[in-house]
């Protein structure tokens, strides 16, 4: 396949609005387009009607994987657009032109002859990893050795990822009247003052991955502006770059009586392969990785498309990464190969 070809079938996968929970639209679309290639097609049963793809030509020593779904976007996004030679729309970068170019290297290489590797495409990346998780577990007899996750890395080779710990802090009160707060309790002051504490919390900093961050990304609180809050709720994520489980020590000791804490998030640190002659980098974002531990395999996560216009409204990929990716796919497989 050519980068054009490329082109035109990342397009057509932006055109389907496969949101977190909703990809049966592209697992279909997919699922006809592999099989029209005379390629063993595998639909592997995830949950409540969803399913990851799998093609495995022999035993498929070396996989190729990413995720179908998408976070969620203005309608405009899913309709696809070539200018100043970039592709924008929805999963552009972050995922569908790399499914696609995963694709034509599939292509390139049975062209060559080769076998004993595969393809991957998993659901619920965005959200909660189910789509790796239960792959990780239903493939563990295939023979799998190496993992080759896509996601946008500008085509360099990450070494590492950091990890993440996600939380939903919630506080609780008294409602009375506003004129009269010292009837009530306000959660909302509780919950501020525990967000002003976290932020100012001493975070790990690793040498390689460099510090913790947080974000509060959500926060629901309150009633109406003249009623005392009964109740609050903020969640936020932390990238980590060590502990995970000393860190949620920590932060529970901060909050101690004045909240509770529920975890909706737990993902380690990545230590990853590195691939001789590509350059390498560190990522602050985490991805399914963690989740294929189970099959022991060795990790490799490269990809075209930069993770800072992931999940905006200019998301895109330049073609030249595209035509760079076919390349670096293909050297990181024979890298690999030359393993097996």
């Amino acid at each position: 396949m050519s980068v054009s070809e490329v082109i035109a079938l990342a397009s057509e996968l932006i055109k389907i609005r496969s949101l977190s929970g909703q990809e049966s639209g592209i697992t279909d679309f997919l699922a006809r387009a592999l099989a029209n290639q005379g390629w063993p097609v595998e639909r592997l049963p995830v949950c409540d009607g969803r399913e990851n793809l799998f093609v495995a030509f022999g035993t498929p020593e070396i996989v190729f994987t990413t995720h179908m779904d998408v976070v969620p976007a203005p309608d405009e996004l899913f309709e696809p657009r070539v200018n100043e030679n970039k592709l924008f729309g929805r999963g552009a970068c972050d995922t569908k032109g790399i499914i696609a170019t995963m694709i034509a290297v599939a292509k390139s290489l049975r062209a060559q002859g080769q076998d004993n590797f595969g393809l991957l495409f998993v659901v619920g990346e965005e959200d909660d990893g189910v789509g790796a998780r239960v792959a990780s577990q239903q493939l563990t007899e295939r023979g799998i050795k190496f993992i080759i996750n896509g996601e946008p890395t500008e085509c360099t080779i990450m070494r590492a990822h950091k990890g993440a710990l996600g939380i939903v802090l919630s506080c609780t009160g008294v409602a009375c009247h506003s004129g009269y707060p010292e009837e009530g309790i306000d959660a909302n002051r509780t919950l501020l003052a525990i967000l002003s504490e976290l932020l100012a919390m001493s975070l790990p900093v690793d040498p390689v991955l460099g510090p913790t961050t947080l974000n509060i990304g959500l926060i629901k609180a309150g009633v109406a502006p003249n009623i005392v809050s009964p109740r609050a709720d903020a969640h936020v994520l932390f990238r980590t770059v060590a502990s995970n489980t000393e860190l949620l020590t920590a932060i529970t000791d901060l909050v101690a009586t004045r909240g509770s804490i529920e975890v909706t998030y737990d993902m380690p640190v990545a230590s990853l392969r590195e691939i001789a002659d590509l350059p390498s980098g560190v990522a602050s974002y985490c991805t399914d990785i963690p989740f294929f531990a189970p099959l022991g395999a060795e990790c490799v996560l490269y990809g075209p498309g930069s993770i800072l216009v992931a999940h905006t409204n200019e998301e895109h990929i330049a073609l030249s990464q595209i035509k760079e990716a076919l390349a670096g796919y293909e050297h990181i497989f024979h890298a690999l190969r030359g393993r097996a």
